[in-house]
């Protein structure tokens, strides 16, 4: 989950809030879900996307989710979790109690792939079309764990490309000036 907190006082493990101290969670959640409509934004753009026949999926770590956010001075958050799913279930996919079994297969497979150490500091955001509801667990886990093998190989090569991208971009501007 994110919280929202400016300072934190290393020694009594204290957060300080509009001058009020708050104690923090020494627990780390293993998994938790984005919230805001901001986060999935922030996901979705500059997240890797990978597309199969029923689910897209949008990973992209921690770390630079957290980047993201503090570049856009929402607030100060940290990040209290091993993961954090976000959800995009339409209702034409099915009706509630299909969607709501949906999310917690999901959740159960990213919690196993987590606590085995498999994929950790990511955030996901998964976004399901309609049949999906006809798939069952292992059909399902395994379309999931493909995927996640396809976010962890093109990670390093999208980053590289996006940062080229952004320099060639600047380049360019200041050559026509």
């Amino acid at each position: 989950m994110i919280n929202n907190d400016s300072k934190t006082n290393k020694k009594s493990n204290q957060t300080i809030c509009n001058n009020k101290p708050i104690k923090l969670d020494t627990k780390l959640k293993i998994i938790s879900t984005l919230k805001k409509s901001f986060e999935f934004d922030i996901v979705i753009k500059n997240g890797i996307r990978v597309n199969k026949e029923l689910i897209v999926i949008y990973a992209i770590p921690l770390s630079y989710l957290h980047n993201y956010l503090h570049k856009k001075r929402m607030c100060f958050y940290t990040i209290k979790s091993c993961n954090i799913l976000g959800f995009s279930i339409n209702k034409k996919v099915a009706k509630a109690h299909k969607r709501n079994l949906l999310k917690r297969r999901i959740k159960a497979i990213m919690y196993q792939l987590t606590i085995s150490k498999y994929i950790n500091e990511y955030a996901f955001v998964f976004i399901c079309r309609k049949g999906i509801t006809e798939l069952d667990f292992n059909y399902l886990r395994n379309q999931i764990i493909y995927s996640i093998d396809k976010i962890k190989n093109n990670q390093n090569k999208s980053i590289k490309t996006r940062n080229n991208n952004k320099y060639t971009k600047n380049n360019n501007k200041t050559q026509r000036n």
